[in-house]
């Protein structure tokens, strides 16, 4: 299954057949498109907010080394088979969404640290939408 990043606002992934999953504190209510899922393993703490980027990326680097990579793969395909079970359509991958919108904002967020830290476990890439 292929993973992808965005941002909540991303009214294009309503279009696409992919599994939206939020990986935030919280999912914002009145979107686009349904966010069945919400993995807070993966959102970074309320007091993260108020790091800079270096102490930021230390803590939730440390925060995703307490996870299991299997653990996570197994729940990525959980969260495929239940959204499509008995559906008309087989979704291609997931998206793993937060609020920050990378094109107006700072060039980083705890989504892309994820999708490196996902590619060094892995070896797959994890693309930003």
């Amino acid at each position: 299954m292929q993973i992808y990043t965005s941002h909540y606002a991303n009214k294009k992934i309503a279009d696409l057949n992919i599994m939206p999953i939020g990986i935030s504190l919280y999912v914002p209510a009145s979107l686009a498109f349904d966010v069945p899922f919400h993995i807070k393993e993966l959102a970074p703490t309320s007091t993260m907010v108020y790091y800079s980027y270096p102490l930021y990326r230390t803590v939730y680097l440390s925060k995703l080394e307490s996870l299991s990579v299997d653990q996570l793969k197994e729940r990525f395909q959980e969260f495929m088979d239940f959204r499509h079970a008995g559906g008309p359509e087989k979704k291609k991958g997931l998206v793993l969404l937060c609020i920050e919108d990378l094109s107006h904002m700072r060039d980083w967020c705890h989504r892309r640290i994820f999708a490196e830290w996902w590619q060094k476990k892995t070896g797959q890439v994890v693309k930003e939408l």
